[in-house]
């Protein structure tokens, strides 16, 4: 496989007093890696949270990568935050997925849903 097509997984854990500070990871090609180890231990000294003790960086081979079909991206306007919610559970539900009546009746799904959220 051409090294530039190679992919490497770079991961950053950071904690203080072994209470989890920062973490964070990139997929990168091999000529990413310097610039992604760079990038996360800023990220890990500079954390709102607190100043780390402990700052632990990782690579490793990412293997072959699995392509997906994105998802499709929609906003549609509540006037509020359970409005929002009210929204987003019924796109869920007319996706096909079941029990999307109420927050974290999905696990592991985030909604960016609020009064003036982002898509």
């Amino acid at each position: 496989m051409n090294a530039e097509k190679r992919l490497f997984c770079v991961k950053m854990h950071a904690s203080r007093a072994g209470i989890h500070v920062s973490g964070a990871e990139r997929i990168v090609p091999e000529s990413g890696i310097a610039p992604a180890l760079a990038t996360l231990e800023l990220r890990a000294r500079t954390h709102a949270k607190a100043e780390p003790d402990d700052i632990r960086l990782r690579v490793e081979p990412a293997g072959d990568p699995l392509v997906l079909r994105a998802l499709p991206v929609s906003t549609c306007p509540a006037p509020d935050g359970p409005g929002n919610w009210a929204e987003a559970a019924g796109a869920l539900r007319r996706a096909g997925v079941a029990r999307a009546d109420r927050p974290g009746a999905v696990p592991g799904l985030v909604l960016a849903v609020g009064v003036g959220a982002a898509a």
